[in-house]
C-alpha cells in the first residue's frame, strides 16, 4: 500500500433527491486547490455514501397515489417537502428497527467504508464529509461505534481502525441540521473526535469546520449545542453560498456543494493533514 492515497474523505449527502456523483463539483474544486498548494491529487481517495434511492421510491408513490385519489392542491410544493420531511424523520433508530431507514443508510455506510478500506488500507486517516442530514448520519455512525450501539452490517463492517473510524482526522460539515436532533436530548454530547489511533501530529492537526450560510434556515452552528461542543477542535464558520438570489434566502442550502467557500474550506482541512503525513512519511528514521 506504498502508493495508496495519504487521506481517504468520505461524503454524505442531506436531504432530498440526489444521484451518483452529487459531490463531483466539490471533489474537482477540492483538488484544484490541492495541487495548487503543491500537493498531488493521488494523496485523496475521494468516495461518495449515495442513500436517497432508499426513500425515494416510497415517498413518490405514496405522492402519487395520494395526489391523484384526494385532489391535493399545491402539488409544487408537496414533492419537496414530502422528500426534505419524509428523509428526516424516516431517518430515525426506533425499538423495531431492523427494517428500518436507520439501518438501511448505514448500511450504505459500511459498504462504502469498506470500499475504502480495499481502495486505500485500514489505517488510512479519514476525513467526513456531510450535507445538511449527512452530517447528521456521520455523527450517528461514529456515535454507535464508539458507544457499541452499531447496528449489525456496520459492526460487522467494522474490522479495522478505518472502518472502526478510529482514524477519523477531520470532519467537514455545512448546512448541518445537527443541532435539531442533539436537543432532543437532555444532555446531548458530542462524539470522541479526533480518532483515538491518529499518530500524534495528525491529532494535532485534525479540525472540525461547521460551515453555515446565514440565510439557511437548515444550517446552524455546533458548539453552542452544549459545553462539551464547544471543547472540540471544531470550527464554525458563516461563508456565502450561492449566487445573488440564493445567498439571501434559504434557497442557499441546496448551493453548498458548488460554492467557492465549502471548497476552500474543505481544501484548508485536507492539506493540513496531507502535509503531516507527508513530513511523517519523508522524515529520517
Amino acid at each position: 500500500m506504498n502508493n495508496a492515497p495519504a487521506i481517504a474523505c468520505l461524503v454524505c449527502h442531506g436531504i432530498g433527491q440526489v444521484s451518483t456523483g452529487y459531490s463531483h463539483p466539490l471533489r474537482d474544486a477540492v483538488i484544484s486547490r490541492v495541487i495548487a498548494r503543491g500537493l498531488p491529487a493521488t494523496a485523496l481517495h475521494w468516495q461518495e455514501v449515495l442513500w436517497s434511492d432508499i426513500l425515494d421510491p416510497r415517498q413518490q408513490r405514496y405522492l402519487d397515489t395520494a395526489t391523484a385519489r384526494h385532489r391535493l392542491g399545491w402539488t409544487c410544493l408537496r414533492a419537496p417537502i414530502m422528500s426534505s420531511m419524509s428523509d428526516a424523520l424516516a431517518y430515525q433508530r426506533v425499538a423495531d428497527h431492523a427494517s428500518g431507514a436507520y439501518v438501511a443508510i448505514h448500511t450504505r455506510v459500511a459498504a462504502a467504508l469498506k470500499a475504502v478500506r480495499a481502495a486505500t488500507g485500514p489505517e488510512t486517516p479519514v476525513v467526513l464529509i456531510g450535507h445538511s442530514l449527512g452530517a447528521v448520519v456521520w455523527s450517528n455512525y461514529v456515535w454507535d461505534l464508539q458507544h457499541d450501539g452499531a447496528v449489525e452490517p456496520a459492526r460487522a463492517a467494522a474490522t479495522c481502525p478505518l472502518t472502526r473510524l478510529e482514524t477519523l482526522a477531520g470532519m467537514v460539515s455545512f448546512g448541518t441540521t445537527l443541532p435539531l436532533f442533539a436537543l432532543a436530548y437532555q444532555d446531548p454530547q458530542p462524539i470522541t473526535f479526533p480518532g483515538p489511533c491518529l499518530p500524534e501530529e495528525l491529532a494535532s492537526a485534525s479540525r472540525w469546520l461547521n460551515l453555515f450560510a446565514r440565510s439557511d434556515v437548515l444550517g446552524w452552528p455546533l458548539a453552542e449545542i452544549c459545553p462539551a461542543y464547544a471543547a472540540l477542535p471544531l470550527e464554525d464558520r458563516a461563508v456565502t453560498i450561492g449566487n445573488w438570489w440564493r445567498r439571501h434566502t434559504p434557497l442557499s442550502h441546496t448551493a453548498y456543494w458548488r460554492a467557492p467557500a465549502v471548497a476552500d474550506a474543505s481544501a484548508e482541512c485536507l492539506c493540513a493533514l496531507l502535509r503531516c503525513r507527508h513530513d511523517t512519511t519523508e522524515a529520517p528514521r
